[in-house]
């Protein structure tokens, strides 16, 4: 379906997503942080001096990575709701004028 501007008529409108990428990059960076953080305390604690240091780097490297994503995800979904719902998620390569569906 091809959109119109409501301003000046024309079909040269794209789709932003402003919110959508924003949660995604938030979600990233705090899921990653949380579960770097949980993850290396929980292992780093179990294996004495050695395996504490060792673990703790391990396990905050692998929390990281599945809390990234998971933080990642959802920001991803939250964003797409805000883009679709609250924000002007179009804009007109024509005029700069930005509106919602």
């Amino acid at each position: 379906m091809t959109m119109n501007c409501p301003q000046c008529g024309s079909d040269r409108v794209k789709h932003r997503s402003v919110a959508r990428t924003t949660g995604t990059i938030v979600g990233a960076m705090g899921g990653g942080l949380r579960g770097a953080a949980a993850a290396g305390a929980l292992i780093g604690s179990a294996g004495g001096p050695v395996g504490a240091a060792i673990g703790s780097i391990g396990g905050a490297l692998l929390g990281a990575l599945a809390g990234g994503k998971a933080g990642a995800i959802t920001g991803h979904a939250v964003g797409s709701a805000v883009d679709s719902a609250v924000l002007g998620n179009r804009e007109c390569m024509n005029c700069g004028h930005t509106f919602s569906q």
